[in-house]
């Protein structure tokens, strides 16, 4: 038994029991005991159980599972990949309540048990969301009636196509050699049930995960520049039987994905532009020159794979497996990396999907050399802007970096006060 609960381990632990083991995940301990952060969300991710039984703060239709906690959240995001099976208790009182941050949909809960206070309306609407829903009986302990999901009608698409609005798929999660993420979406038995995983070890002698490479701030163009020169050695290209994208035991050398199969798998990139594994002691400005601030490229790169046929192509997919690579990239889309900038295009003959997620949203750069010049210099030496070259949304925060930088460029000469941006020189000094 696996738990981040202090009184549950307290609860079970029983040292007459040979045949029961629990395992206390470390962590920071919260005012309800239990133990949250990165500690216990590492600890979970190298475990695997069989069945989650989970509580929350609060339950809804449009949001989920909610706590008012975020790395209690993100805890409960790690205890929920490393099962097979969730069963989540929820009373009624839980009914319609919203915490600050989500860990779960309903249609990611196997079984949800309730109790009859919960109105018929909520109960329509879980039956048709949670793969079961059992109603406790207060009358009868241990006693409860169940609520089938119903079946789902067909709803028609405009160009006369159809898609069921219920589409099951399992997620599984595991980790590569070298600690990289790899998720399985299966929406094909026996994975989807659960009774087999696809996630096996990664035998590969790899060496770290790659980092991130660097942004550098173009001045003229008024946004961040991802430069990638450490990339140089990736995969480019390779024969058949050496493709990175099958599954591992179709080529000559293991692949990036250790199962024999899958339906739509998603992994880090291992040549990666962005990454959350920032490398320490990158200078804050190129060449000393305040006017090209630099900074890490903190994002994160993943490969969607579709198929795991080497020759398939996204037209020859059905309607359900397309459906599943689409919750893949909703899923993808809802983890806290930032705002999505989307390339399709990476160095492999194969048409699968490469996706990079930067920290900020891309802005489109403002190319009019003249109105960035005008911005920097009234932003920077006072001087009045023209209103009919500069758009009235210029501001100083689109087109500097909030660094300081700017001041460390301008200057006033001594003997007519007149100023300019330029580096100091004999007889200059700093603006005030």
């Amino acid at each position: 038994m696996v738990t981040n609960s202090v009184p549950v381990a307290d609860l079970m632990h029983d040292p007459a029991r040979h045949d029961r083991t629990v395992i206390l995940v470390g962590g920071q301990r919260t005012p309800s005991d239990a133990l949250v952060g990165p500690v216990a969300v590492a600890a979970l991710r190298s475990l695997h159980v069989d069945t989650l039984v989970l509580g929350c703060h609060g339950i809804a239709p449009d949001v989920g599972l909610t706590t008012p906690n975020v790395e209690e959240a993100e805890t409960d995001r790690a205890l929920l990949q490393s099962a097979r099976r969730l069963v989540v208790a929820a009373d009624h009182t839980k009914w319609g309540v919203v915490g600050l941050a989500g860990f779960a949909a309903l249609e990611e809960i196997d079984v949800l048990v309730t109790d009859r206070g919960l109105a018929r309306s909520a109960q329509r609407v879980l039956s048709r969301s949670v793969g079961r829903l059992v109603v406790a009986d207060d009358d009868e302990p241990g006693a409860g009636r169940t609520r089938p999901r119903p079946p789902r009608r067909r709803r028609r698409t405009r160009g006369g196509g159809g898609m069921t609005t219920e589409h099951r798929v399992r997620r599984s999660v595991g980790t590569l050699t070298d600690g990289r993420e790899i998720i399985y979406f299966d929406d094909t038995e026996p994975y989807l049930s659960g009774e087999a995983t696809r996630v096996v070890p990664d035998r590969r002698p790899l060496g770290p995960a790659g980092a991130a490479g660097e942004r550098r701030y173009d001045p003229l163009a008024g946004e961040w520049v991802v430069i990638a020169a450490h990339r140089m050695d990736r995969t480019f290209l390779p024969p058949a039987d050496e493709c990175p994208l099958c599954p591992t035991g179709r080529g000559s050398v293991p692949s990036e994905v250790p199962a024999d199969g899958y339906d739509v798998v998603v992994f880090e990139n291992r040549f990666p532009s962005l990454s959350t594994r920032t490398l320490d002691g990158i200078p804050s400005t190129v060449d000393d020159e305040p006017l090209v601030p630099r900074a890490p490229a903190f994002g994160r790169c993943e490969v969607v794979c579709f198929t795991d046929d080497h020759g398939g192509t996204f037209a020859d997919l059905t309607t359900d497996r397309a459906r599943t690579v689409v919750e893949a990239w909703a899923d993808r889309t809802r983890e806290p990396v930032g705002p999505r900038r989307r390339r399709v295009g990476v160095p492999l003959r194969e048409p699968r999907q490469g996706d990079r997620r930067h920290a900020g949203a891309p802005t489109r750069p403002d190319l009019r050399l003249p109105v960035r010049a005008a911005a920097h210099r009234a932003a920077c030496c006072g001087w009045p802007a023209s209103t009919a070259s500069a758009p009235a949304a210029t501001s100083w925060a689109t087109c500097w970096p909030p660094s300081g930088a700017a001041a460390a460029g301008c200057w006033s000469t001594a003997s007519t006060g007149r100023r300019t941006c330029r580096p100091p020189r004999a007889g200059r000094s700093r603006c005030t």
